[in-house]
């Protein structure tokens, strides 16, 4: 659980990050995705909390439908009926009782009931993962979001939005200009690998994944013939064949390996535009536009990002940016022609497409699912994206103590409606249950308990500069420049480039330690060896401003970098009086 402190008439009117690399450094060899941040100060164990679920019930045409109650629904945990101990039912703004439209089964209220009171304010983030999505789909999804932007249907929304790959970030504003500049510099950043990975055969990361867990025999029948006619066509007798079975094997465990890192990512970039949302006032909906990805094997990871997305009440609506995909245009066959000795690759690609569609998917519709939203796929009409800047009208919010104690594995959940009648239900569809043993600390609460220090570990900060001004509107400007020592920090070597991760979290406290506000940095580098010479000799800073009322201050900064895990911390004075 996070929690904020406010002090009454010190209410922070601004913040934002900028990131400055030394001169000559390639904006693309350095990646960043930035959020509002408070650090956590209670931990909840998994043994007290209730499991969590958010359901949507809908009708045959998709609409929502409300007037259930808590005896209309059942709950299975990996099959076992599980009572559920709260029960409440959530109206969205959209919802209006008086309507023609009025959901089915609705109390409606008395015609002398005084008028309802103001919406409270939208917030929309919008999410692009433009590592995944292709540059049609990412294209179409664009100018989607600009009419939406442009639209503005609801006077006071306000719109962030956040990329996968952290090349965009507009954080919440009403200003339309500032979004329409920000989705005018959305461009994918699909790695050549997710189209096609190894020589012979080429191995997408879907036929890997399917080979890797027996899920369809025919793509490893396919996979090793294929080997068999590069690497065998001068070799006489069965040996050279038989060796292709492990080969392909071994070459699909590396493209699985991968693209695995790359989903994880995804996960995490998608969790952190959650939390940011959560930090909102208001109504919070987050629009996912993806190609889509696979997310097997990371249940713990999915669940993450369900969690956040319930305790915070963010609703996720995701929308399928690949639209109707033709056999030519998936990645199976991009990489091969229509010719007729690839008819065995052109027979299984067309055989399995909509499988490879669903897995895929998957990740869209369980988010969606689970928090109530909408998913929109199969279909080319980009534009329906508009459609999902709502909240469903009517939704509800339930949960079950689990029998058992945390047991360390994921859990599959099912909800029954038992009320007659032709009803479909989104929800989750499972959950991760604790170990009972203490976990490891995350690098997340590492962060967290080293905000609340005190101590003061240099390592690679060479410094950290706060200064007080006044804007040109008169208001009280902090401004932290944190300076870091490239030279003491060490990069990993992945294909050919010098990687490293920090994250920074830069907290303004009051004189009395306590939090006013913040902000928390991811920074990817993948730098050449041009690039890493400059920043060793350079090195580089990061720039926080705050808008703060006159008053007393400290900059409590803390840097923690990936490949060492070695943490950087200060503490600085800031006096805006």
């Amino acid at each position: 659980m996070r929690t904020r402190s406010h002090l009454v008439g010190c209410v922070v009117l601004a913040a934002r990050i900028l990131v400055s690399q030394t001169a000559g450094v390639p904006s693309g060899e350095v990646r960043i995705r930035t959020a509002d941040y408070a650090p956590a100060t209670l931990k909840l164990s998994a043994q007290s909390n209730l499991v969590e679920m958010g359901v949507t019930v809908r009708d045959r045409q998709g609409r929502a439908s409300g007037g259930f109650q808590a005896a209309d629904f059942q709950v299975f945990d990996n099959g076992a009926p599980r009572e559920i101990q709260f029960f409440s039912e959530q109206r969205g703004a959209a919802a209006n009782p008086q309507s023609s439209s009025a959901l089915a089964g609705a109390p409606q209220p008395a015609p002398s009931e005084p008028p309802l009171p103001p919406s409270p304010p939208r917030n929309l983030a919008l999410f692009f993962d433009d590592t995944h999505t292709e540059a049609f789909g990412l294209r179409q999804s664009r100018l989607a979001a600009e009419k939406l932007v442009a639209s503005r249907r609801h006077p006071g929304d306000r719109f962030a939005i956040f990329t996968d790959s952290g090349s965009v970030m507009v954080d919440f504003t009403s200003d339309s200009a500032i979004l329409l500049a920000g989705l005018a510099r959305l461009s994918p950043h699909v790695e050549p690998a997710a189209r096609g990975m190894t020589s012979c055969p080429t191995l997408t990361p879907y036929q890997a994944y399917v080979i890797l867990n027996n899920l369809d025999a025919g793509a490893k029948n396919l996979a090793v013939s294929e080997a068999i006619g590069c690497n065998c066509w001068h070799v006489i007798g069965p040996t050279c064949a038989q060796y292709q079975v492990g080969k392909v094997e071994d070459m699909a465990e590396a493209v699985w390996s991968f693209s695995q890192h790359r989903s994880t990512h995804s996960l995490a970039a998608l969790n952190l535009a959650v939390h940011a949302l959560a930090a909102q006032r208001g109504t919070r909906i987050l629009i996912l536009v993806s190609a889509g990805f696979i997310t097997g094997g990371m249940e713990k990871e999915m669940a993450a990002v369900v969690d956040a997305a319930l305790r915070s009440r963010v609703v996720i609506n995701s929308l399928d940016a690949e639209g109707l995909m033709g056999l030519d245009e998936s990645p199976e066959m991009l990489t091969h022609n229509m010719s007729p000795e690839n008819l065995p690759r052109i027979d299984w690609a067309n055989r399995t497409l909509g499988v490879r569609e669903q897995i895929l998917s998957q990740v869209l519709q369980s988010a969606s699912g689970a928090t109530g939203g909408r998913f929109i796929h199969h279909t080319n009409d980009w534009e329906s994206l508009l459609t999902l800047a709502d909240e469903p009208e009517v939704s509800y919010l339930m949960g079950f103590a689990p029998h058992e104690g945390p047991d360390g594995k994921y859990h599959r959940l099912k909800v029954r409606l038992t009320r007659p009648g032709s009803y479909t239900l989104d929800t989750r569809e499972g959950y991760f249950s604790e170990a009972p043993t203490p976990p490891a600390e995350t690098v997340q609460e590492r962060i967290d308990r080293e905000v609340l220090a005190t101590t003061v570990v240099p390592g690679f900060l060479s410094g950290t500069n706060v200064s007080v001004a006044r804007d040109g509107s008169g208001q009280m400007k902090v401004t932290v420049v944190i300076a870091m020592d490239a030279s003491h920090l060490v990069f990993a070597e992945r294909e050919g480039r010098s990687v490293q991760q920090l994250t920074l979290a830069t907290v303004l406290q009051d004189s009395n330690g306590t939090y006013v506000a913040g902000k928390q940095s991811v920074m990817n580098f993948a730098l050449t060896a041009p690039t890493l010479a400059t920043l060793r000799r350079n090195g580089f800073t990061a720039t926080v401003s705050f808008i703060v009322p006159d008053g007393q201050y400290r900059v409590r900064e803390v840097a923690l970098e990936a490949v060492e895990n070695h943490i950087a911390t200060s503490t600085t004075p800031a006096d805006s009086r």
